[in-house]
């Protein structure tokens, strides 16, 4: 599991936007498991998890993971299994029929997360999932964390909040700013035992917008 910490934040959304589909594809450069960005492929393999919510307040949570499963592919039974395994996870079986926007904001956050996980991706990115919410949702959605790495799944996950990432995550990288204008990454590994400066590779200047592909693989 990486994190991702520190507060260049445009720095970390460039990250995201290269692996999630910026506006303009011309400037693309990520790949997901060796696929580029924006083939099938990588979709199947790429789960994402917004900072904002991107729920539909009308609909039920039941229904809004149906609604998002059958945007990814899923059919019948698949998706059935999905669901219902979204609703355990995020601890929200018992609020199935209910309205989104009935719910309180922790439960958003958990449905939130449920909806970037309904297929199952290889990797999910994160971004600041625990942002507004009071200290019992914020520790229900740790544990939920914690069990996604602990099944294996990959995750990317960007705090700006050092002890979440010193907790949750086996390696963090920080992104600070210079007054040249350019950005560097410094990595902890194995849960800050050691630091290895990586330099420029996730965050760079504006030119290292084109610079060469990065691969997200592996937890």
């Amino acid at each position: 599991m990486h994190g991702v910490a520190g507060p260049e934040w445009r720095r970390q959304e460039h990250a995201y936007s290269q692996h999630c589909g910026p506006c303009d594809p011309g400037r693309r450069k990520g790949q997901v498991f060796g696929d580029r960005a924006d083939s099938p492929g990588a979709r199947t393999a790429l789960g994402w998890v917004p900072q904002d919510l991107a729920l539909y307040p009308r609909l039920t949570c039941r229904e809004n993971l149906e609604s998002f499963g059958l945007y990814h592919g899923l059919r019948r039974e698949e998706l059935r299994t999905a669901v219902a395994w979204c609703l355990d996870w995020a601890a929200l079986r018992d609020r199935a029929e209910e309205s989104v926007k009935s719910l309180s904001g922790g439960m958003k956050r958990r449905l939130n997360m449920a909806a970037g996980l309904i297929h199952h991706p290889r990797l999910v990115l994160m971004d600041e999932p625990t942002v507004g919410v009071d200290p019992q949702s914020r520790q229900h959605i740790f544990e939920m964390i914690e069990k996604l790495h602990g099944e294996g799944m990959s995750i990317v996950y960007t705090t700006h909040y050092m002890e979440e990432a010193e907790l949750l995550c086996d390696r963090v990288a920080t992104s600070l700013a210079h007054p040249t204008g350019t950005y560097s990454t410094r990595l902890r590994q194995n849960r800050f035992e050691g630091q290895l400066n990586i330099g420029h590779h996730y965050f760079g200047s504006a030119s290292h917008l084109n610079g060469p592909e990065h691969d997200f693989a592996g937890r």
